[in-house]
């Protein structure tokens, strides 16, 4: 059950459909009450952050845009 609201988490993140993508928010739609325990949790399963994942998904998002509109 655990693993399944983790990747849940994860996807929401990662889909970025609305303010629900913040960690801490996604970490609260899925029953998370602590932030620090999803943080350890999503560190274990993934192995990173929620926080690098959003960011990771900023940098792919913001490099897609880029080559969309004629940039590097």
């Amino acid at each position: 059950v655990l693993r399944q609201r983790l990747q849940q988490a994860r996807a929401e993140i990662l889909l970025g459909l609305d303010s629900t993508a913040l960690p801490d928010r996604a970490a609260e739609r899925f029953g998370f009450v602590s932030e620090d325990r999803f943080t350890r949790h999503y560190r274990e399963e993934f192995g990173e952050t929620p926080a690098e994942t959003l960011a990771a998904r900023s940098l792919l998002l913001a490099r897609l845009r880029a080559r969309e509109f004629g940039g590097a």
